[in-house]
């Protein structure tokens, strides 16, 4: 199979594409020049046409971007919440175009922390972000994705990551991706929610 992953000069995306290389070809993707990956490639994800070239032959997405999008110095918040759901937006609409079947949306269990900490949280939940630029972003990314998967030309699992080394460990996240590249959603089924920590109060 062969899997796209963006953020890969991230510290989470490095680690799932050394992991998913081990059995699938794997095109890291990332806004650095350069990276210490193989096969890394600069992609501009706001580029629609660099995109859809990029997606050539891909079946699966790994996008990493909404929950490792942090705020740059000289990047303010308008341009972070910009950035990133402009770029899920033309990545899932090329995904389409291409034929590519699925996207594992990587997201954050912070979207659902306002809840009262007396609170067990399940993916019923509505998302209750703060009102911050790195807070707003995931959640802009997840409508993207949702109702670009609801079109139905396009399978959509968010996977919301509890804290590494606190909530959840780098096993389970790997674990947890993995399953989302694999599992069958079912026909009539587009898109879906998972909370991926395995200590605190959030479910799946």
């Amino acid at each position: 199979m062969k899997i796209l992953v963006t953020a890969a000069e991230s510290a989470l995306g490095t680690m799932l594409c050394q992991h998913l290389a081990r059995e699938h070809d794997v095109v890291p993707t990332g806004r650095s020049e350069t990276a210490d990956i193989d096969g890394y490639r600069c992609l501009d994800l706001t580029d629609p046409e660099a995109v859809a070239t990029t997606l050539e032959g891909v079946d699966v997405v790994v996008h990493a971007v909404p929950c490792t999008g942090e705020q740059d110095r000289e990047q303010s918040e308008q341009e972070l919440l910009d950035w990133v759901s402009r770029s899920t937006y033309v990545l899932t609409t090329a995904a389409c175009s291409r034929g590519v079947k699925r996207i594992v949306l990587l997201s954050t269990l912070d979207l659902m922390r306002s809840y009262d900490e007396r609170f067990i949280v399940t993916t019923d939940w509505q998302p209750r972000p703060r009102a911050s630029a790195p807070a707003l972003a995931p959640h802009m990314a997840e409508l993207v994705g949702r109702e670009i998967a609801r079109t139905g030309k396009i399978e959509v699992i968010a996977l919301r990551l509890g804290d590494l080394g606190v909530e959840v460990s780098e096993q389970e996240v790997i674990e947890a991706v993995v399953n989302a590249v694999d599992s069958e959603l079912g026909a009539q089924y587009h898109w879906a929610v998972q909370h991926v920590a395995s200590s605190g109060r959030f479910v799946r």
